[in-house]
């Protein structure tokens, strides 16, 4: 999709993109980044907009 603007694509420099990526890591003890946070929220907007997807 990028590359069908027809430019050139732009990368993050390599400390940037490590820096990023560090603190996204798993730490003991708290809770994974990977939507353990984000569902619980995610399903209560769905019900506040179409509760009928639990039928």
């Amino acid at each position: 999709m990028a590359l069908s603007c027809n430019t050139k694509l732009i990368y993050p420099q390599q400390n940037i993109l490590e820096d990023t990526y560090e603190p996204m890591l798993p730490k003991a003890g708290h809770s994974a980044r990977n939507g353990e946070l984000a569902w619980p929220a995610l399903l209560r907007k769905l019900d506040r907009t179409d509760p009928s997807y639990r039928d």
